[in-house]
């Protein structure tokens, strides 16, 4: 028999695995509505167009670029290389970009223009290195605020600066007020801390804190914020998941993607983008698959107990199928328990007299030992998910579901 060179195998093997790595996902994760995928790179950065489509900053080792995508993914414009750290459309159509100068191209910092032809109308080369801008965006006509390392300054083609702010750990979002004023985030290194700062200089007003190791604060890596019409300000808190309305200093959730995080093998997250008008939510990942995400979730289903607001711990999700909820919390609201077999993937639910078996996945169940045909149940990050119209056909979970509200009224 002839001798194999297993060294030469093992080396072929792996890299047949890093060249094409296995997606375990069989589906998209609950809420989420639409996904744009990549494995060459990763999306570091997404804003909305005022014509409703996406620029995206992919970054990586293999053609960083700026993209332009339509509803469906599709690629309408591009331009690179460049390893942007934020990609926003002007007025008129152009497209800022914060370059963040690393290694590869054009090995200096700057802020450049690029109209739709891909051409460079102009460019401010930040003289240091360690400058590299994370975010621009427009300002007061022919101005635009940058947010570097530890600063923000406002500064115009030029690069003349007007107005700055320093004394900042981690800043990575700014946004001009009406009044003049800067609303600033700063992701610190534990907590986070979002600030209102007058063209002074003088913090007018902040929340949260910037945390301690091991411990962090009231936020936990903030990525964005904006002011509201009403005052209150919104932020997007990527360690947490959520998205909170503060005013003053009480906040308020008013969406959270957690479950859909936890769902998935996540290695990192990168973005965590509201779309105001539809109340979505944009998330940047990378799964350990090695794959990237784009992800537009869909926003939380609000639910309601006896008409009172309740949150659970598994919060209901609209799937294809339907209405799905977490079977243990809601088994348990009606009184009965649950039962997981995990090596043959089957869950009991006992309440009063009567007894269900279902599988995952699968569209047959025995209620009181007859087959009975339901929308299969499913597993996301662990946890059974089953569907309300069987709870309801069974166990008696009645319930009523406002679509366009997104509102759910659960009456046990």
């Amino acid at each position: 028999m002839k001798k194999r060179n297993w060294t030469v195998i093992i080396c072929a093997a792996l890299l047949i695995c890093m060249l094409a790595p296995v997606e375990l996902l069989a589906a998209l994760p609950p809420r989420v509505v639409w996904e744009y995928s990549t494995t060459q790179s990763f999306v570091g950065f997404v804003s909305l167009t005022p014509h409703g489509t996406l620029l995206i900053a992919e970054n990586g080792p293999y053609e960083p670029k700026v993209r332009e995508l339509g509803p469906q993914g599709e690629v309408l414009w591009e331009y690179g290389p460049v390893q942007a750290n934020s990609a926003v459309m002007l007025a008129g159509g152009n497209v800022l970009i914060a370059d963040s100068g690393a290694p590869g191209y054009p090995l200096k910092p700057r802020v450049m223009e690029v109209d739709g032809q891909g051409q460079v109308r102009w460019s401010y080369e930040f003289s240091h290195r360690g400058d590299s801008p994370r975010l621009a965006v427009a300002a007061a006509e022919g101005r635009f605020l940058v947010v570097l390392p530890d600063r923000v300054v406002e500064i115009d083609r030029q690069g003349k600066v007007y107005w700055h702010y320093e004394g900042l750990l981690y800043p990575v979002w700014a946004e001009r007020l009406p009044d003049g004023n800067t609303l600033i985030v700063d992701r610190g290194f534990y907590g986070g801390q979002v600030l209102e700062v007058d063209p002074s200089g003088t913090v007018v007003w902040s929340y949260g804190d910037y945390g301690a190791p091991g411990q962090t604060g009231i936020l936990s890596r903030p990525v964005w914020a904006t002011r509201l019409p009403d005052g209150s300000t919104l932020v997007s808190d990527r360690g947490r998941a959520c998205l909170l309305k503060i005013t003053g200093e009480t906040a308020e959730v008013v969406n959270q993607w957690s479950e859909v995080l936890s769902s998935v093998p996540v290695a990192d997250r990168w973005v965590a983008l509201p779309d105001l008008d539809r109340g979505r939510v944009y998330l940047s990942v990378t799964l350990s698959s090695g794959r990237s995400v784009l992800w537009l979730v869909d926003r939380e289903i609000r639910t309601l107990v006896w008409g009172e607001p309740v949150r659970f711990q598994v919060p209901p999700v609209l799937l294809e199928e339907g209405l799905y909820g977490g079977a243990r919390e809601l088994v348990e609201l009606l009184g009965g328990r649950v039962t997981w077999q995990a090596d043959t993937k089957e869950l009991e639910i006992l309440h009063r007299d009567r007894q269900a078996v279902l599988r995952a996945d699968s569209r047959e169940a025995l209620v009181d030992g007859e087959k009975v045909h339901l929308a299969p149940p499913k597993i996301f990050g662990g946890t059974a998910l089953v569907p309300l119209e069987f709870l309801r056909d069974y166990f008696g979970l009645e319930y009523r579901w406002d679509p366009e509200a997104r509102e759910l009224d659960l009456t046990p």
